[in-house]
């Protein structure tokens, strides 16, 4: 599944690593308009 964090603070951080160690595809957009993307498989 591919996911969206938008909004990561502490929270959204948490939810992105589990998220991403879960297997899914995981973008959090950074302030500054560069975006990190995660894949569960890296």
């Amino acid at each position: 599944m591919r996911v969206l964090v938008y909004g990561a603070g502490v929270i959204g951080s948490y939810l992105a690593h589990m998220l991403c160690t879960a297997g899914n595809d995981v973008t959090v957009p950074a302030g500054d308009g560069c975006g990190k993307r995660w894949s569960g498989t890296d």
